[in-house]
């Protein structure tokens, strides 16, 4: 642990060139920067509630049924071809349902990629308390808003490599 301590400690901020206030974004986030906030996990929310709720009442529908069929010794055939097409409907709205949410997980799992190269660079920022500002420690680069904006999207907006920088702040 002190050898990693070590190592960020010879990481200087562009902007004041001090390295006592600097530390790795994740910290600043953990304490409580909030505009700090990693990438957002790519996850697609697909509702099953307007499904389910429907065929649990059609699925006790079908239970009644069978329930009088059971009990009844002169059932119709109109009664088993009710409760048979209820049943048929009901399979194919649970197989209809899970195929949405299915297809919504594909959805997700092609943005992963982008989203493990944004936690990548994302990770590899730095936070410098005193000043309030991220830089990229290789490049010796400041991020402006923008650019960390960007990097959290993971779209297409996405440079591939940060070059601006913000303003300076001064010092007193």
């Amino acid at each position: 642990m002190a050898a990693y301590e070590s190592q960020i400690r010879k990481i200087l901020c562009p902007v004041c060139h001090r390295a006592d206030k600097v530390q790795r974004i994740q910290g600043a986030f953990d304490s409580g920067v909030q505009r700090l906030a990693p990438p957002p996990m790519p996850v697609r929310q697909v509702s099953m509630m307007k499904f389910i709720f429907p065929l649990v009442v059609v699925l006790g529908i079908a239970v009644f049924f069978i329930i009088v069929l059971l009990g009844n010794a002169s059932t119709s055939w109109f009664q088993v071809v009710i409760t048979l097409a209820i049943i048929v409907a009901t399979l194919a709205t649970s197989f209809y349902a899970f195929q949405r949410v299915l297809r919504g997980d594909q959805e997700s799992e092609k943005l992963l990629p982008a989203w493990d190269e944004s936690m990548a660079r994302w990770q590899s920022l730095f936070y410098c308390r005193r000043d309030d500002v991220v830089f990229d420690a290789t490049k010796e680069k400041v991020l402006s808003n923008e650019e960390l904006a960007s990097i959290r999207s993971y779209g297409t907006s996405a440079p591939q490599s940060i070059s601006g920088a913000a303003t300076p702040v001064a010092h007193s």
